[in-house]
């Protein structure tokens, strides 16, 4: 299955004690966020669909109330928190300052606006969001590679002559170039010995016998 078919939620994601790094987490949350504009809160994790190619898709409600930059930084948390208790998580200061921040948590003010907020976290991206996305995923659902169909056994020969009797056969054939060759070249060497060697091996005439009384006839 190629990658920009895969897909997973971010609820089936937590229930496999997946993690996600600081940058991971804030690439999901930026890409939730533009998907819907940031013109309304994020939808529940069991919602929210993830693909091999970075996208996410997420459905749209008809009446949401104008998001706020405390509702993306519970769910920046959240995600942070995936796979993991709060006494394990490693999160960079200033992004755990910048959380607590926009949630209202510190004596700081706060964010103007959801697009000030955006402003803040791209900042703790190396590369586009869809990017580190299509990576994570790369590494929470490896390509299922198929496995090489099995090499079929040889097939033994069953017809045909045997070892032995090629060999004899490959013998016989030399015995008889051997002996053509040895022919042709005393042939070619002595051609009176050819012709007499023809005419002994040519059939004798049959030659009629005379009888008695023509033998005493002739001598008269």
């Amino acid at each position: 299955m190629g990658q920009e078919q895969q897909a997973l939620t971010l609820a089936d994601l937590a229930a496999e004690a997946g993690t996600l790094t600081p940058e991971e987490a804030v690439a999901l949350t930026l890409a939730v966020a533009e998907r819907i504009g940031w013109s309304e809160p994020p939808s529940r994790p069991e919602h929210i669909v993830i693909r091999g190619d970075g996208t996410v898709h997420l459905p749209r409600a008809a009446d949401a109330v104008p998001a706020t930059p405390e509702q993306y930084a519970d769910l920046l948390h959240r995600l942070l928190a995936f796979g993991r208790d709060e006494a394990e998580l490693r999160v960079p200061g200033p992004l755990l300052l910048l959380i607590a921040r926009a949630r209202g948590e510190i004596d700081l003010p706060a964010f103007a606006s959801a697009d000030e907020f955006r402003q803040a976290l791209v900042r703790f991206l190396s590369r586009p969001a869809t990017h580190v996305i299509s990576a994570a995923m790369a590494r929470w659902c490896p390509l299922q590679v198929d496995p090489l169909p099995a090499a079929r056994p040889r097939e033994r020969r069953t017809a045909g002559p045997r070892v032995d009797e090629l060999r004899r056969l490959l013998r016989e054939a030399d015995l008889e170039r051997f002996a053509l060759a040895a022919r042709l070249e005393q042939q070619s060497t002595d051609p009176r010995g050819g012709e007499a060697s023809a005419i002994r091996e040519a059939r004798p005439m049959e030659v009629p016998v005379a009888g008695a009384a023509e033998r005493r006839r002739l001598g008269r």
